[in-house]
């Protein structure tokens, strides 16, 4: 029987560095798994629950996290943002 483990580079980050981005560190993930792929319906589902899996292995792992979006906005128009989202390790 062979044994393949797959790298956690969400889990790596967070146990490292205590947070992961959205953009600078998930969206180079995803490019590097899902790059050679063509960007439709289909790819966007594989992704999104090739996210979901790896914060899933986070949770089993017993590290709690939260969510926080990242704001910015024109303040001429009142128009809000979101420009990243950052899962923050919670102790």
């Amino acid at each position: 029987m062979m044994v393949v483990v797959m790298e956690n580079k969400i889990l790596q980050l967070l146990m490292e560095n205590g947070q992961v981005s959205m953009n600078k560190d998930i969206f180079p993930v995803l490019l590097d798994e899902f790059g050679d792929m063509p960007l439709n319906e289909q790819t966007y589902e594989l992704a999104g629950n090739f996210v979901e899996q790896l914060l899933c292995v986070v949770y089993a792992a017993g590290i709690n996290v939260v969510c926080v979006p990242q704001f910015s906005g024109e303040p001429q128009t009142g128009t809000l943002f979101v420009n990243d989202i950052v899962y923050k390790v919670v102790e």
